[in-house]
């Protein structure tokens, strides 16, 4: 089966990596730069980590799994490895109950670690109590994407195409470029073009319920010998907002890396002084320093990135209903890589039950991320939350938007 992924991003870099390990496809991807990764995900600090929650959440165990594969697959486009979460003193609980509750939460004991303030400013310079993510990580982007690629030997890349048009013709995807020229054909379409998504499906008459979402990451020079310097993180921190350790600019200065902002419905590439403040004034809470010592503190450069997300802010992932063969790998927010992986499996999982013929998603597609554990109901709460369906269920006769993909005979949901 000939499988065309669109766009060369962290999303369809990893899918079409994926698919290129399975004999049973020829893979075309195609994207309009030349090369991958030269937007969004030309990014050097994407934040991995799983969520902790007092009780048991779907989005906490998609997020560990997903840390758990990420940490298993990708440790060589780590940046900066371990990921500390500060904690308010009002909201923090004695070491024994925190360690309890990770446990209970499913976690290994060497994924996470409470420390309380003492501990924390020992190994940290934090003097703060919170988690410290053992398995979490700062992870390069571009590296990731460039990796997949380049174990795509016996496939097909497309580089320098925008593609502005698709149709389907009897059993084949078309798809064409601004010239109206039609560049590729293929059995299955695979959108993993971010925001781009939305407007090749509004040429089939399609409406996708996505927006645009800025983010700012900011870049600040400090001296060494200032209030901040000397308060600067030995570790990843992330809370509201997130921010690297602190690496030496020169022997007088760190340069120390914040971000991002969350800025919905703006698509504009370009640099904000108020993104850069927002992002200074989120370093400076994550450190517990109440005061803000502008002076001290130097802005050297941002990098912005247009992600995209759908109204409940889960992404989608699977198959367009009414529309066979059409499948999206889109809406990942500010968790790029936490959904790029779980993704990836998905998408497979998908298009090996299209191949086949069948009626039903296949389970299995996530063995080996979670020993021990009910894998198949994890695969129909991660199938089922993501589901392009729960918003085209009027459009594309699609079936309710509360329903959940079929999986063989003998599963059984909680």
């Amino acid at each position: 089966m000939h499988v065309i992924v669109l766009g060369a991003g962290i999303a369809g870099s990893l899918i079409a990596q994926k698919l290129a390990r399975t004999s049973s496809y020829q893979i075309t991807l195609i994207d309009q730069a030349n090369g991958p990764a030269t937007q969004t995900s030309d990014h050097q600090l994407a934040l991995v980590h799983p969520q902790v929650n007092k009780k048991s959440t779907k989005l906490q165990r998609f997020t560990q799994v997903a840390n758990r594969l990420v940490w298993q697959n990708f440790q060589s486009s780590i940046r900066y490895s371990g990921v500390y979460q500060p904690m308010l003193k009002e909201d923090w609980l004695n070491r024994n109950i925190q360690s309890e509750l990770i446990l209970t939460l499913g976690f290994d004991s060497s994924e996470i670690e409470p420390l309380d303030s003492k501990s924390a400013l020992e190994k940290l310079n934090i003097d703060r109590p919170g988690l410290w993510f053992n398995t979490a990580g700062i992870y390069d982007l571009k590296k990731l994407s460039r990796q997949a690629i380049e174990t795509m030997t016996q496939h097909e890349m497309i580089w320098g195409e925008k593609i502005t048009r698709i149709q389907k013709n009897n059993d084949s995807w078309e798809l064409y470029n601004d010239k109206n020229e039609k560049v590729c054909t293929g059995d299955a379409l695979v959108l993993a073009c971010n925001y781009q998504t939305k407007e090749l499906l509004a040429t089939m008459e399609v409406d996708l319920p996505l927006r645009p979402v800025r983010g700012q990451l900011s870049r600040f020079i400090i001296p060494k010998e200032s209030e901040v310097g000397k308060h600067l993180p030995r570790s990843a921190l992330r809370g509201d907002g997130y921010c690297s350790p602190a690496k030496e600019w020169d022997p007088a200065h760190w340069l120390w890396e914040v971000g991002s902002s969350y800025d919905e419905d703006i698509d504009d590439l370009k640099p904000t002084n108020e993104s850069a403040s927002a992002n200074q004034k989120k370093g400076l809470a994550l450190l517990g320093l109440e005061e803000r010592p502008e002076l001290s503190i130097r802005e050297e450069s941002n990098f912005v990135g247009i992600r995209s997300a759908s109204k409940d802010r889960l992404p989608l992932i699977g198959p367009v209903s009414g529309q066979r063969g059409l499948f999206l790998a889109t809406a990942y927010g500010s968790r790029g890589l936490i959904w790029a992986t779980l993704g990836a499996e998905l998408i497979q999982a998908y298009l090996a039950t299209f191949l086949a013929g069948a009626d039903f998603l296949a389970a299995g597609f996530l063995t080996g991320a979670f020993a021990g554990e009910d894998l198949t109901t994890l695969e129909a709460e991660l199938s089922s939350a993501v589901s392009p369906s729960r918003f085209f269920a009027g459009a594309l006769g699609a079936r309710a938007s509360n329903s959940k993909p079929t999986f063989p005979s003998g599963f059984k949901a909680r």
